[in-house]
């Protein structure tokens, strides 16, 4: 019996595959929100019932993935066959993480600072 291509399951297994060979976490693909990052991590690792919101947050970080390869399985897993410029992209999109959250803890810092510069 054929698996059905449709099916949450193997929607789920095709966006796994995707975080794997971009090698990026379902955390860093939630950025700072912690609980988008939360849903992705409970949808994707732990089976539960896709929401539109995971796919479309994974079609808007990976702007060259293929709909019709996520929810299909059909043709390629993303529209260009230019695959370094989508890990280009991908570098790109972390590297705003990552100054985001550095930029968060600097302010963390000085505010802290402050506190015990006051005392």
């Amino acid at each position: 019996m054929e698996r059905d291509l449709l099916s949450d399951e193997a929607v789920r297994e095709r966006l796994a595959e995707v975080l794997k060979r971009q090698n990026i976490t379902v955390i860093t693909l939630g950025g700072d929100d912690i609980n988008l990052r939360q849903r992705l991590y409970t949808q994707i690792m732990y089976n539960k019932k896709l929401s539109v919101e995971v796919a479309l947050v994974f079609l808007s970080y990976f702007p060259n993935l293929s709909a019709e390869w996520v929810f299909r399985g059909k043709g390629e897993m993303f529209t260009t066959d230019d695959n370094q410029q989508q890990e280009n992209t991908n570098n790109e999109k972390q590297a705003e993480i990552h100054l985001i959250s550095l930029e968060n803890l600097a302010n963390r810092v000085s505010r802290l600072e402050a506190e015990v510069f006051k005392i």
